[in-house]
């Protein structure tokens, strides 16, 4: 996270509000931050209530009218967000779910329920 996000975050705490993380995530550039954006979201529970991770798209401005970039589908972010931080996909396929980092571990507050329900 670039030293502005983590002032805006900080900004925003000093007030009392809260806020969502908008990430637009593009190929080839920035897909192996997911992990450290979820890391610095967990750090940040009390002012960070949850991140929209979505593919960009080519009529953003990024990218030129002739360019043919391909963003990622959502069962390609999904997997993205898995593989960097170890949260099933499924997971996600529901309403968003909101999940914490114990010991160590991400772990969804479904799960933690579920555990300690059994």
């Amino acid at each position: 996270m670039t030293r502005t996000r983590q002032l805006a975050v900080a900004a925003i705490r000093d007030v009392g509000l809260c806020c969502t993380l908008a990430v637009v995530v593009t190929r080839g550039i920035n897909e192996s931050e997911i992990g450290q954006i979820v890391n610095f979201s967990l750090a940040n529970l009390d002012v960070v209530r949850a991140i929209n991770f979505q593919s960009a798209a080519r009529f953003t401005g990024r990218f030129g009218i002739g360019e043919n970039y391909q963003g990622y589908s959502l069962e390609e972010l999904l997997a993205l967000i898995e593989a960097e931080i170890g949260v099933p996909a499924e997971t996600f396929y529901s309403v968003l779910q909101n999940f914490m980092r114990i010991e160590g571990i991400s772990q969804t507050i479904a799960d933690i329920v579920d555990a300690q329900h059994r």
